[in-house]
């Protein structure tokens, strides 16, 4: 069974504990640990997905070339 971005990106998330900062490259990290060929998707790809269910909080200075995301509290 083949797995599309936005499933992937979505279990992934429910894996990380409410309230937690994760980043694209967690997600990337987390879902080849189980399984998923991640090498056709990149970073803005899933963050993309990871704004579907997670708030988006920007990096030092609001420097937008690094964006983190903590999950949405009952949502995911």
């Amino acid at each position: 069974m083949t797995e599309d971005l936005a499933d992937i990106v979505y279990n992934t998330v429910q894996t990380f504990p409410k309230g937690s900062p994760i980043i694209a490259d967690d997600i990337r990290f987390a879902a080849t640990v189980d399984g998923h060929d991640m090498r056709p998707y990149n970073n803005h790809e899933i963050a993309r997905e990871l704004a579907k269910w997670c708030h988006p909080a920007y990096g030092p200075y609001g420097r937008k070339d690094r964006r983190s995301f903590f999950r949405i509290e009952g949502v995911a």
